[in-house]
């Protein structure tokens, strides 16, 4: 029964490892290509979608994508060191 289990065990820690946040540091942020930045905030901006559409909070980033990208380059550009999330939960609208 076991061995049975093991593939789907093996798929479901996967599953929850790929919708984690990804957590990028500034040195990684800095090395990385304008499309990989834009793919680390749609996914942080898709992280938040799929929370509102669980009941969740309302929309808190509403802005465009590439507000936000200037903001964390901005930011590492001025010396900050935390990781893109630290610095995206920064970035909260306030409700409305």
């Amino acid at each position: 029964m076991t061995r049975r289990l093991l593939p789907f065990l093996v798929a479901a820690l996967v599953l929850v490892a790929a919708c984690g946040r990804p957590e990028i540091s500034a040195e990684k942020w800095k090395a990385m290509s304008p499309q990989d930045k834009t793919l680390v905030v749609e996914s942080l901006r898709g992280h938040e979608s799929a929370r509102e559409a669980k009941g969740g909070f309302g929309r808190a980033h509403p802005r465009d994508t590439t507000w936000y990208l200037d903001q964390i380059d901005d930011r590492y550009a001025k010396g900050d060191v935390r990781s893109v999330s630290e610095i995206w939960e920064e970035l909260v609208e306030p409700a409305k």
